[in-house]
């Protein structure tokens, strides 16, 4: 396994389009949801949803969540935990952009003008290639984060 734990990073997010997105609001309400992504080199996230979904409510309430991308059957998987900023103008425009080359119209959702952009930025990067953890970014604890 010659790949650095960022590299492997990478080709995981670079080679799965699902991820589960927890959410969580300020009176402790949470939620996971299944979502489309697409990534960037910096390991931000790049995904859309309706204004009446849950989770944008939560996410507009609360924009710290996490993330759990799993890959090649288990054996590999990226945590993540950072913030989403809502995206508007040319940069939600962009970000649809990467996720219609990515995935397709499919049924046209990311092309309502409805549908609202958004970018995870992660602090805290974690990555399990079985049987062991390495960290990517943060710091390392994997307790209870203050």
């Amino acid at each position: 396994m010659g790949e650095s734990p960022e590299d492997q990073v990478r080709e995981v997010l670079g080679s799965e389009n699902l991820c589960t997105l927890s959410t969580v609001t300020s009176e402790g309400t949470p939620e996971a949801a299944t979502i489309q992504f697409e990534s960037d080199e910096d390991f931000n996230l790049y995904f859309e949803t309706f204004p009446g979904y849950r989770k944008h409510s939560k996410l507009k309430e609360n924009p710290e969540c996490a993330v759990v991308v799993d890959g090649r059957e288990g054996k590999r998987n990226v945590q993540l935990e950072g913030k989403v900023v809502e995206l508007s103008g040319e940069e939600a425009e962009k970000a649809k952009n990467r996720l219609v080359d990515e995935h397709g119209e499919g049924t046209g959702y990311l092309q309502d003008e409805e549908t609202k952009s958004f970018k995870f930025e992660p602090e805290w990067i974690r990555i399990f290639r079985d049987p062991e953890y390495a960290m990517v970014r943060g710091d390392g604890d994997t307790e209870l984060h203050e």
